[in-house]
């Protein structure tokens, strides 16, 4: 419920719905055989327009399950706050305007009392921060700077 209520916030004219895979297993208690179905997993069905068509998240493009996928974990946050999210590159597979629109719903989402903690090299994504730290290697190990906009 969480999750389709948010995915539809950002994908106005997009469906999304949590699918959960059950495997059965035959068990016989005490000579009663019962069917018992255990769950073995999730997947997300999902369309980003009105006239897109519906693809498992398995079968999407790897910019469009990274954002699914992010939309997925923020809905878990109304269940059980997080506070902190960090990500290594989860931009890695945006094109241009994707891009631009996930650091957007990300900063829409950090004015929530969210921090989101996030490795680039995407431009988009580093003006959309409020603070930033340059990560060099030196003879000594990994040196840490503080970085303004400028």
């Amino acid at each position: 419920k969480n999750f389709s209520k948010i995915f539809n916030k950002n994908f106005p004219m997009g469906k999304a719905a949590i699918i959960i895979k059950y495997k059965q297993k035959d068990l016989t208690i005490l000579t009663k055989k019962i069917k018992l179905a255990t769950v073995v997993g999730i997947t997300i069905l999902a369309k980003l327009g009105n006239l897109d068509p519906i693809y498992l998240l398995e079968q999407m493009s790897n910019g469009q399950s990274s954002i699914i996928s992010f939309f997925f974990f923020i809905s878990l946050r109304i269940v059980n706050p997080i506070l902190i999210y960090i990500f290594d590159e989860i931009d890695a597979n945006l094109d241009f305007s994707n891009s631009i629109f996930f650091s957007h719903a990300i900063r829409q989402i950090s004015t929530i009392g969210t921090q989101f903690l996030i490795t680039t090299f995407n431009q988009n994504f580093i003006l959309s921060g409020d603070k930033w730290f340059g990560i060099s290697t030196t003879t000594k190990g990994s040196c840490v700077q503080n970085i303004n906009k400028n």
